[in-house]
């Protein structure tokens, strides 16, 4: 359906932005010899950001190859989840 390839594309351009953010993140790090935080404290975050988003396009991706639709309640609680995160 429409709605879910919208929901697709979506998901595929936040991975693919968290993922050129998290390179941007350790790149500005490299360059800077001054920061308030620990470096590993904001690589170890940025890698978390972008985990939310590549589990939630593997998530995508596991539901297109099993065909699996939704009824009536099957995965509103699950994606209620994943938009808080």
């Amino acid at each position: 359906s429409q709605k879910r390839t919208e929901a697709r594309n979506a998901i595929t351009e936040a991975r693919n932005e968290a993922k050129r953010l998290s390179g941007e993140i350790t790149r500005e790090l490299c360059y800077t010899f001054i920061t308030p935080f620990d470096r590993e404290d904001i690589e170890d975050m940025s890698f978390s950001l972008y985990k939310i988003t590549k589990t939630i396009h593997k998530i995508c991706e596991r539901i297109e190859i099993h065909r699996i639709t939704a009824r009536e309640g099957d995965l509103n609680r699950q994606v209620d989840l994943i938009v808080q995160e």
